[in-house]
């Protein structure tokens, strides 16, 4: 799709949508209008059902989006390229293609983040908020309170999680600290590895791994492991040294 793909009552209508989005489109463009234009008002005028639903049933848009910033709800169906630093509270930003953001990535409060993959030099995440994609890269992520990351793959050099965060993907990382009631469903890949308290769902791999206070239920492989105030690995140890 290009930019002149036109969304009309009788489109929204044979493509299934909610009967007060067609109102909001009618209200806005009674006699149609391109769809980028279309999600541009969605984001001006909060209508986020409807920007999310377009996001869904448009065709991929080739021309790829490139912005400076955004502080507001972004819908796109294509790939979006944002040139600074993106701090966002209680916004959505949903599109159908790569998400890649030459900074940090740092949003809080209430939200979500779907894209076909996320690239950003660093995340952090606080808040009720999800990032869900096939794929995530960054060289530093840092999630808390009840933040989390749905994915395929995660790939990074450091990551933290804290309070309540969660994640379900597979990651591979230089190094991952876990703490409180953090979970991680997947396998993972890291040189270190440091649990105080949370729970990992699946096998590690690892130079070092400690785990203090953590569960770990999966198969671990490790150079050296340390277990210490009640931590647990409930399936099978692999290690050259285990104090």
């Amino acid at each position: 799709m290009e930019n002149k793909f036109i969304i009309t009552h009788d489109w929204l209508r044979d493509k299934g949508a909610y009967d007060n989005d067609i109102e909001a489109f009618d209200k806005h463009f009674p006699d149609g209008e391109n769809a980028i234009r279309v999600l541009k008002m969605c984001t001006d005028w909060g209508h986020t059902t409807l920007g999310i639903w377009l996001i869904g049933k448009l065709p991929f848009c080739e021309t790829s989006l490139e912005i400076q910033n955004t502080k507001d709800n972004l819908f796109y169906p294509g790939n979006v390229y944002i040139k600074n630093d993106v701090n966002l509270d209680n916004r959505i930003i949903f599109i159908k293609g790569e998400l890649k953001i030459d900074g940090k990535l740092i949003i809080s409060g209430k939200g979500n983040i779907y894209a076909k993959c996320v690239y950003a030099n660093e995340i952090y995440m606080n808040g009720i908020l999800d990032i869900r994609a096939n794929m995530v890269n960054a060289e530093r992520i840092n999630i808390s309170a009840m933040a989390g990351i749905t994915a395929e793959c995660i790939n990074t050099n450091e990551i933290k999680l804290n309070n309540s965060a969660r994640i379900r993907s597979n990651i591979k990382a230089l190094n991952l600290t876990i703490s409180d009631s953090a979970i991680i469903s997947g396998d993972i890949k890291a040189e270190s590895i440091n649990l105080t308290g949370g729970e990992i769902y699946g096998d590690v791999v690892s130079d070092n791994l400690t785990n203090n206070r953590g569960c770990i239920t999966g198969d671990v492989k490790a150079n050296e492991i340390t277990i210490i105030n009640g931590g647990t690995i409930s399936r099978k140890i692999n290690t050259l040294h285990f104090p």
